[in-house]
């Protein structure tokens, strides 16, 4: 994980009395989710650019 999501999870785990108490928390999970969607939208976008840059050198 990136510093800015493990920098939103840890502060939303200190003001969440959920989170605080080890219990399922939906906005602690929207966080990772958000995370994981973004990554693989780089992802993608990596292996775009990479097959683009592949048929621009053929």
């Amino acid at each position: 994980m990136t510093t800015s999501v493990v920098a939103a999870l840890m502060l939303h785990n200190q003001s969440c009395s959920r989170c605080r108490m080890g219990e399922p928390c939906l906005v602690a999970e929207r966080i990772q989710d958000e995370w994981l969607r973004q990554q693989a939208s780089l992802q993608t976008e990596r292996t775009q650019a990479s097959s683009l840059a592949t048929e621009d050198a053929a």
